[in-house]
């Protein structure tokens, strides 16, 4: 229920009308109030105060009629710039960040902002009439709402100036990844149940047991764990599922297997299914990969030869090399959970260290082999790697990357020096693992 909690506000946090109607709503509920306190006897001892904006009707019409007029020009404004923002975004960046400035608060907030005003100023004017007067509260927050408005595009004008430049996206997209992996421990947690880790024993009765396929094809967003959990729990019963967050889907392929289901309970499949959320685009949520091939595609993109930007590459080689000491800092990956009685009940496909760095490098050597700077920077990365690295499965993975920098050495490069600096430096990273 978590899960699904949690990828619904995933989808409305990275939508551009949530907030908007949100504020919209909002407008309307100011509205009304403000003009309810107008006609009420505390609005006529405001006014008696004389801080109201006090103006005639024929005066109050015009003012309204202007600032509702504007506030739909200026909202047209900031729509322009959004998606020339976004265009910008996805053929210098790669369209799979769309997601990061969709889900900008700031761009978000401008835009229900100018909505809500126009929405306020439309609601105000419509109350203003001969018999009735004007309604002085109301239109004094028109004219508030009016500047807040104009000194929030200024914000808004300098924040996208600022996010189309790469290094801030690279930061914005390392700072998601860091997230993911932090909150990777708390999202395993399951009531009631033991958290088996990669290294311990567990038991897996699952090969002698049933195959479960799945109904749709599509990506897998999110596993709802306390689901699968339960409900091998509650029917006595081992669960594995064989395929994680990120993996796309065939329709009627292997996706679970399960030993000792109920027998006569034809809905145990289909529940299974319903705990795989499958969709036709990956989203960030549960899945760490996302935000490592959003840094990755920024590097391989700066590295093309139609951008040749390695300084960018670099960058986003320092953020990649920070959430993988992250990843080495942490526990274990968890591949299972046991109940009370000790029983091994689920059993995960987990995301490995190894799986990361694959995800994280590969691109990246492969693009910037011909670059020495690229080389020896991807060096230094693997060098801090071996330095935190302490299990043995990790060190392993360390050592696979080191072997692919060295073969690019002795193939790739043709000035002896560079060659000479680059195996020295390889050379170092070995005796680091070895130690």
């Amino acid at each position: 229920m978590l899960t699904n909690f949690r990828y619904i506000w995933n989808r409305l946090r990275t939508s551009f009308w949530f907030v908007p109607a949100v504020m919209a709503i909002a407008a309307f509920v100011l509205s009304v109030s403000s003009l309810a306190l107008d006609q009420s006897e505390w609005g006529e001892m405001i006014r008696n105060i004389k801080w109201s904006y006090d103006i005639g009707v024929d005066g109050a019409r015009l003012f309204l009629s202007t600032i509702a007029g504007s506030m739909i020009t200026v909202t047209s404004l900031v729509f322009s710039l959004t998606l020339i923002a976004l265009t910008l975004a996805s053929s210098q960046l790669g369209p799979r960040l769309l997601n990061i400035f969709m889900s900008d608060i700031v761009v978000q907030t401008t835009m229900g902002l100018f909505i809500a005003t126009f929405l306020f100023s439309l609601l105000t004017l419509r109350a203003v009439s001969d018999s009735a007067g004007v309604p002085e509260i109301s239109i004094t927050l028109v004219f508030l709402l009016t500047l807040i408005s104009f000194a929030w595009l200024i914000y808004f004008i300098h924040h996208i100036a600022q996010n189309i430049q790469a290094d801030n996206t690279v930061a914005r997209v390392s700072r998601s990844l860091n997230k993911a992996i932090r909150e990777r421990e708390a999202a395993c947690e399951i009531s009631g149940a033991s958290i088996i880790r990669d290294g311990e024993k567990k038991a897996d009765h699952t090969k002698q047991g049933r195959s479960v396929c799945s109904n749709a094809s599509g990506y897998v967003r999110t596993l709802d764990l306390v689901t699968l959990y339960h409900m091998a729990a509650n029917n006595d019963m081992q669960i594995a599922i064989l395929v994680e967050v990120g993996d796309y889907v065939i329709c009627d392929t292997e996706v679970a297997r399960v030993y000792r289901p109920p027998a006569g309970d034809d809905s145990i499949d289909d529940r299974i299914n319903g705990a795989i959320n499958l969709g036709p685009v990956r989203t960030p949520n549960q899945d760490i990969d996302y935000a490592i091939n959003g840094l990755t595609e920024i590097a391989a993109r700066a590295l093309s030869p139609g951008i040749n930007d390695y300084f960018t590459a670099l960058t986003c080689m320092d953020h990649l090399t920070d959430a993988l000491v992250l990843v080495l800092r942490s526990k274990p990956p968890v591949i299972g959970y046991k109940d009370e009685t000790d029983t091994t009940r689920l059993l995960i496909t987990p995301k490995r260290f190894g799986d990361m760095m694959n995800e994280a490098f590969h691109a990246i050597r492969q693009n910037g082999e011909s670059q020495f700077p690229v080389l020896m920077h991807l060096s230094k990365s693997l060098a801090i790697l071996a330095s935190c690295a302490g299990r043995k499965g990790e060190r392993k993975a360390i050592a696979h990357h080191t072997e692919f920098v060295k073969r690019v050495a002795n193939n790739k490069l043709s000035d002896p020096v560079d060659q000479e600096t680059l195996l020295s430096r390889v050379h170092e990273i070995e005796k680091k693992l070895q130690v």
